[in-house]
């Protein structure tokens, strides 16, 4: 936890220890968020954190959608593609290390 801290910083960003969504706050529950790194490598994790952001996520707000495309996690990319097929928005892949892809939700 305190490599990510040192890296991401610790203005306006609240770090959550543990597994999801088990690890949710209750008080979190009314939030809206603009930005979310969801980084779980694994499918259920994954599906849970979209099925449980999305719907909180501001209009305009953004996914960012660690190892989509990284090859190494396939459960990554299942649980996103299931996802899509149910929301307006696409997919835009990021060209680095790790198969990030983005998901920028609608204004509407």
């Amino acid at each position: 936890m305190e490599r990510v801290r040192s890296i991401v910083g610790d203005e306006a960003v609240v770090f959550i220890k543990g597994y999801f969504p088990a690890s949710i706050p209750p008080h979190l529950t009314n939030e809206r968020f603009s930005v979310v790194n969801i980084d779980c490598d694994l499918y259920e994790p994954i599906k849970a954190s979209l099925k449980y952001f999305y719907p909180r996520l501001s209009p305009g707000g953004i996914l960012l959608l660690h190892d989509y495309s990284s090859g190494y996690f396939e459960g990554a990319k299942q649980a996103v593609d299931e996802f899509i097929l149910t929301i307006p928005e696409n997919i835009v892949l990021l060209p680095d290390k790790s198969g990030t892809a983005i998901l920028r939700k609608n204004r509407k």
